[in-house]
């Protein structure tokens, strides 16, 4: 009893209403983006309002059942055809209406018409267990829905109890009011006449990534005399409500500013209330007309708490990422969950401790990266923390050298991010070239090195020539990984 999916479609996964309550634990809401659509599938089933849907993004799936059962498909106007198994004729099915599907048969949802996203709900649900009360996915955690992912071909995803028919299948129709284009604009709260400062690009990049899953659109960031904005194009159903909730429930959400806009409004969507000052909880305008709280303070205050949210999110970003390589088998003489490989000196514990000693001072490159006026002036700056993580690494592993050559590489690529992200526009690669520019001086600094000689001898510019010329190594290898995070592809990453 299985939905067994040939072509994914460009961006397909399940979703339900949604997962409350674990915003302050860093799970969004998520759930389904017209959540109007997504139940109108399921109630033109006699399945639970909440129960899961494949959210369809711009192309839909291909797929068929090993057993008879009944669908729906809501939403976006998308053009389905159903191939019998049998004769191979193609028929057309409507949307917005339950319809039979027999065993074997194949439907082809294809391609939406107008709207963005639809919503294809079986008879009888998913099989999928929830996690933490739903089976949304969250793309960005890898939890809930199909293995915490988009689909993709060969997936079957278990059906719960099959469907061959419903009573009065001729009256379960749908007629969609038709929606109005709306706009949604991202841009941060910051007091005081200056909007451009670096916390600014940083809270509105990472919002903007946020409502960019939500919306299913890519941020364009817009850069003016008031800071920094992103703008969307979407549909506001149901957009405001999770705008709200960022703004209340995230850690760092009082300092964005998320306007949901309808296309025949000049006026935001109202909240329906007052938000809050941040320092004394009374209203936020009534704090601003009086001036009750100095501009430095505010500041203060959003810096505190802004720095430390970032440097939780970029501390769990190393941390992962050097645990997707540490838990990688069959890496030539690398240490490994159940090797030591060529390192008598290390194991995959001394390893993992000698990440929690190098993490903060990688944490702290990133900002210091974020606060410098040039590129020119880091490399200085991080070679002392860079210094420092090193002696933290040989304390943690009574002298052995666990990950020397990443907390240079790891740092100038940290402090480029935090230049690049903290600004309106730059590239992470180019500002390593910019950061690295005068390293080779290094050579002659300090003539008797290893390096220095292989230099003089060789011309063997080593890791620093990487560095000078922007680490490019990096950023294909990143481009390898970008769609394809297996352990295969992750191995060819290493080798390259």
């Amino acid at each position: 009893m299985s939905m067994h999916i040939i072509s994914p479609g460009m961006l397909t996964t399940v979703q339900d209403l949604g997962r409350r309550g674990y915003m302050a634990s860093g799970f969004q809401q998520g759930g389904a983006m017209d959540q109007f659509a997504a139940r109108a599938a399921s109630i033109l089933l006699d399945n639970g309002e909440s129960d899961g849907v494949l959210e369809m993004t711009l192309l839909g799936v291909k797929a068929y059942f090993d057993e008879d059962n009944v669908i729906a498909i809501t939403g976006a106007e998308f053009a389905p055809t159903v191939t019998d198994s049998e004769t191979g004729e193609v028929t057309e099915i409507p949307i917005n209406r339950a319809v039979r599907i027999k065993k074997g048969d194949v439907l082809d949802c294809g391609s939406a018409k107008s709207g963005l996203r639809g919503y294809l709900a079986v008879a009888g649900g998913f099989d999928i267990a929830p996690v933490m009360g739903s089976m949304s996915t969250n793309l960005k955690c890898k939890v809930g829905g199909f293995e915490g992912r988009k689909l993709k071909s060969g997936d079957v995803l278990p059906l719960r109890y099959p469907q061959s028919d419903l009573y009065g299948m001729t009256s379960r129709v749908f007629e969609p009011e038709k929606q109005k284009d709306g706009a949604v604009t991202v841009r941060a709260n910051i007091p005081g006449p200056d909007k451009g400062i670096a916390e600014s690009y940083l809270i509105v990049r990472h919002f903007a990534s946020i409502m960019a899953d939500v919306i299913g659109a890519k941020p364009v960031l817009l850069d003016g005399a008031d800071g920094p904005a992103v703008i969307f194009d979407s549909e506001p159903e149901g957009i405001k409500r999770i705008a709200v909730e960022l703004e209340e429930k995230h850690e760092i959400g009082r300092f964005v500013d998320i306007d949901v806009f309808g296309k025949n409004c000049d006026k935001s969507v109202s909240r329906g209330y007052m938000r809050k000052c941040y320092i004394c909880g009374q209203p936020a305008f009534v704090c601003s007309r009086n001036k009750t709280h100095p501009t430095e303070r505010l500041l203060t205050v959003l810096r505190s708490y802004t720095r430390s949210y970032f440097s939780k999110k970029v501390a769990q970003c190393v941390k992962e990422g050097l645990m997707d390589e540490l838990n990688l088998e069959n890496k030539f003489g690398l240490v490994t969950p159940t090797s030591r490989g060529s390192h008598k000196d290390l194991n995959y514990d001394v390893m993992q401790y000698a990440q929690s000693a190098i993490i903060p001072y990688l944490t702290e490159m990133f900002f210091i990266g974020m606060d410098a006026n040039e590129p020119g002036h880091i490399m200085e700056k991080i070679r002392k923390k860079g210094i420092s993580a090193e002696k933290a690494m040989y304390a943690a592993t009574n002298g052995a050298n666990a990950y020397k050559g990443f907390i240079f590489v790891g740092g100038v690529l940290l402090a480029s991010a935090g230049y690049t992200l903290g600004r309106a526009s730059g590239n992470v690669f180019a500002n390593v070239e910019k950061i690295c520019a005068d390293i080779l001086g290094d050579f002659e600094k300090y003539p008797d090195s290893f390096g220095a000689q292989a230099y003089k001898t060789m011309g063997v510019t080593g890791v620093r020539g990487h560095a000078v010329a922007g680490f490019p190594v990096v950023e294909k290898a990143m481009k390898m990984i970008e769609d394809d995070e297996s352990s295969k592809n992750l191995l060819k990453t290493l080798a390259y």
